[in-house]
């Protein structure tokens, strides 16, 4: 019995020495990069990038990809602008993603940032003094009170007492959230909040590229969108990025579209699988089609063979804004759909409040 267990030991001892190696090999060609660029990686920027291009590699081998299948040039560009801004995978203020793009035939492996990497930012680049956070998920059966101060047009939060919710990581018991940054003005703690709506909410939930995120962490996806409106929107007018961060900061800022969601919400039949990836987690294939049965909202549609060789139904709606539903729980013409209409005219269909249906472009 001792033979397969050496045996294990020792493919594992080779697994992760040939980790070792791609993680070098990619780390010389960032540096390299960065080195042409005349913007070289500090001994600091450099200790951050080295954790992501472990994680990087990890999620490759249990994926089984082959480094000429993922596109590490585009990877390593957001290393680089990740790592400029000290951000940390290892303490979960980004996580990777891949996905299967058809279009180029390559994988793309995309770094996004966590709520805490958010709080990262704003205490490094707010003007005013952010001496500590404070977030919370309000759920159906909630005690949620707030009040608005006429002196200066804020709005407060007053009250919030949690109720017999039985699943408070369930999207659709969600119905609100808020994030609070508490700032020291002339010794006194003055706080800046956000706080969300279930429509902003859903909206967020919409405009995402991938849902996996959403489902597997559902409360951290909230808090971070309430985040993102509370240093994007409440915060700043006092926030000031340095110029040597700025290239960095566009290109890895959130661009949370949820006002346009035709931008985001487009079926590309050429994106095939969504995987979320955590720096420990295992990594899950999910196809978004497959198990989908799609109804007729209006009565006219189109059918499309997507890239899986899958035949999907679109439905059009008055206005030939094609609306796809995959959630056979929900009956056409029940009373349940309820059109909307966004800030920017777009036109689509919801349930409850919750967007069960996926609005996309129409095709010929």
């Amino acid at each position: 019995m001792a033979e397969p267990i050496k045996k294990t030991q020792s493919n594992q001892v080779a697994v992760k020495s040939k980790q070792s190696e791609m993680v070098q090999l990619y780390l010389g060609e960032l540096m390299s990069s960065c080195s042409s660029e005349s913007s070289p990686l500090t001994a600091e920027q450099k200790d951050y990038s080295v954790p992501i291009l472990h994680s990087f590699c990890k999620s490759m081998a249990e994926s089984k990809y082959s480094p000429q299948s993922v596109n590490t040039v585009d990877f390593l560009e957001q290393v680089k602008y990740c790592s400029k801004l000290g951000l940390s995978i290892q303490n979960k203020e980004i996580y990777l993603s891949f996905r299967n793009n058809s279009k180029t035939n390559m994988i793309d492996c995309t770094i996004t940032k966590q709520y805490q990497g958010i709080q990262k930012e704003m205490i490094a680049f707010s003007s005013k003094p952010i001496v500590k956070f404070l977030h919370g998920v309000i759920c159906s059966g909630d005690i949620f009170e707030s009040e608005t101060n006429f002196l200066d047009g804020s709005v407060v939060i007053t009250k919030h007492k949690k109720g017999d919710c039985p699943n408070r990581h369930d999207l659709k018991n969600i119905t609100g959230a808020y994030a609070i940054a508490y700032c020291k003005e002339n010794d006194t703690l003055v706080p800046y909040m956000a706080i969300l709506e279930k429509q902003r909410i859903t909206r967020a939930y919409g405009a995402a590229q991938t849902k996996n995120v959403w489902i597997s962490d559902t409360q951290s996806m909230v808090i971070k969108t309430a985040y993102w409106v509370l240093y994007n929107n409440v915060l700043k007018p006092y926030i000031n990025v340095p110029i040597g961060s700025i290239d960095a900061w566009e290109k890895t800022n959130d661009k949370m579209v949820w006002d346009n969601p035709s931008v985001t919400n487009e079926v590309d039949n050429d994106i095939i699988y969504d995987i979320d990836v955590d720096v420990d987690s295992d990594v899950e294939i999910v196809d978004n089609h497959s198990s989908a049965e799609e109804k007729s909202l209006s009565g006219e549609f189109i059918m499309v063979q997507n890239s899986n060789g899958k035949e999907v139904r679109y439905d059009l709606d008055s206005d030939d804004c094609a609306v796809i539903d995959y959630f056979d729980e929900y009956k056409p013409n029940s009373g349940q759909f309820e059109k909307v209409e966004y800030p920017n005219g777009d036109k689509a269909y919801q349930v409850d409040g919750n967007i069960k249906t996926m609005r996309v472009r129409k095709i010929n």
